[in-house]
């Protein structure tokens, strides 16, 4: 059984009436935004329910993040059915967190063997797209190497220009969404960008240091 089966017909029905409207350009598109789901054409119903479900899952605490959430759920659902859909993920979340920790894992295990595949990747991507704001955050990507640096601010921005990941050196693209880290550090005052693939790898991997492994040799060498 996929989780959106064990929706009721109605809010099954609402949620799948509101992806082809957003596919056609309604204003649904920024319900399905504020759940963390891009790229709709791409997505059939069950794929872009296991997405948006993620952020669903994450509706724990009353922030203006999560509230912004929570009417994105009563648009795409119906506003009747928007508690019943919160419910029934908060149920599934552990499961679908726990599989997903056992992915997580083999595929770390594979970056560091440099056998990653570029599935292993596309789903890394597809994760880190989930994490909020919060959880970007939380990040800490450089796990107290650097001792004499001080902190003076981080951020959740999206790039004005192209960037490439402190750690991966994979491109920031224009509009994507990272983590920007201020600091002084040696004298100096610099700023590092940190991609949401690193940042993932980091959070929920609890490994930063496996996200340079994902750079070319000649930078896994320098680091």
């Amino acid at each position: 059984m996929c989780y959106i089966d064990e929706l009721s017909p109605s809010a099954r029905a609402q949620f799948v009436a509101q992806g082809q409207s957003a596919i056609a350009g309604g204003a649904a598109v920024e319900a399905f935004r504020a759940l963390g789901v891009e790229h709709l054409p791409t997505l059939g119903p069950e794929d872009t329910f296991d997405k948006v479900a993620g952020a669903i899952g994450q509706i724990i605490q009353p922030t203006e993040e999560t509230a912004g959430r929570l009417v994105a759920v009563a648009t795409l659902f119906g506003e009747d059915e928007a508690p019943r859909v919160v419910e029934l993920r908060q149920d599934l979340f552990e499961e679908i967190e726990t599989l997903a920790m056992a992915s997580l894992r083999r595929i770390v295990g594979r970056i560091s063997d440099h056998r990653a595949t570029d599935a292993d990747l596309a789903w890394l991507l597809t994760e880190a797209e989930t994490l909020t704001d919060e959880m970007v955050l939380m990040a800490n990507p450089f796990d107290g190497d650097q001792g004499d640096a001080v902190e003076l601010r981080r951020q959740v921005v999206r790039a004005r220009k192209p960037w490439a990941c402190h750690w991966t050196k994979r491109l920031i693209a224009v509009g994507e969404r990272h983590l920007a880290i201020t600091e002084t550090y040696e004298g100096r005052m610099l700023t590092t960008r940190h991609s949401l693939l690193s940042v993932y790898l980091d959070v929920a991997g609890e490994d930063p240091a496996v996200a340079i492994e994902l750079a070319p040799a000649e930078h896994r060498r320098a680091a």
